[in-house]
């Protein structure tokens, strides 16, 4: 998860979401931790994750009107 704070503390707000995605892959590869982009996979009715599942982290970009 530090990962994905230092992208959001270090972008900001305002970029579409593939920027985001790309800063988020470079920070997991300097880190040396293992991912995998863009990957679908099946969930059970209850959401259970497979034994091999760390985490599953889905980056959405919104914007907030005042």
């Amino acid at each position: 998860m530090q990962a994905v704070f230092e992208v959001h503390n270090t972008l900001g707000p305002g970029f579409i979401e593939s920027i985001y995605e790309e800063a988020l892959v470079f920070e997991l590869e300097i880190r040396q931790i293992a991912f995998e982009r863009q990957k679908t996979s099946k969930c059970g009715i209850r959401g259970e994750l497979s034994e091999h599942s760390a985490l599953i982290l889905s980056l959405t970009v919104g914007s907030f009107l005042n």
